[in-house]
């Protein structure tokens, strides 16, 4: 299993939100935003309240550490070898009564990174699940992938995980070759 690094920041930083580095915070908060104005009706709005909520409960002094992460993220997937697929995540474990959450960045959107998304997501919930009641626990996932038509600079996609996701062994055994073998966000064939 991966030896996670904590960090402890204050609740209410004494600075202003972001001063630390401006074009990281309003990353995140985009990030946030491009999730809140995708909904398409009120029949979506109650379920993704609680991914809003869960996604907004980062304190603010690790906001500007995501949005630099993904701001460093989706810059490096941009550079991935042809025939490869660059991922870059990172995990922010809060209290035992807080979701869990998981940040991504993949070189590409196929159905084949999206199930790959997929199954790291359940990983992490799983393996965070080893020491507590599975049951209680949810994991919320985000995934951005660059995006070369002008559109728009990335897609974002969100994944949420309740509960037992009552991995088989088999499948365990293949999510943990593919993720926890390579930690370090190496380039993957995908």
């Amino acid at each position: 299993m991966a030896t996670l690094k904590e960090l402890s920041v204050p609740l209410l930083p004494v600075a202003p939100a972001g001063s630390d580095d401006d074009e990281a915070h309003t990353m995140a908060r985009i990030m946030l935003e491009d999730i809140a104005t995708s909904l398409t009706g009120p029949d979506e709005w109650e379920p993704w309240q609680a991914v809003l909520a869960s996604l907004d409960s980062l304190p603010v002094g690790h906001r500007t550490n995501l949005g630099r992460f993904l701001l460093d993220a989706l810059s490096a997937v941009t550079t991935a070898e042809a025939g490869t697929t660059a991922w870059r995540m990172r995990t922010f474990i809060a209290g035992p009564d807080q979701d869990q959450l998981g940040f991504a960045v993949c070189s590409a959107l196929t159905d084949r990174t999206r199930a790959a998304f997929s199954a790291w997501l359940q990983l992490r919930h799983h393996e965070r699940g080893e020491d507590a009641d599975l049951g209680s626990l949810t994991s919320v996932g985000v995934l951005l992938t660059p995006r070369a038509d002008g559109y728009r600079e990335w897609d974002t996609t969100v994944q949420v995980t309740s509960g037992d996701p009552e991995l088989s062994d088999a499948d365990l055994r293949v999510y943990q070759d593919l993720w926890n073998a390579n930690q370090a966000g190496a380039e993957q064939r995908l």
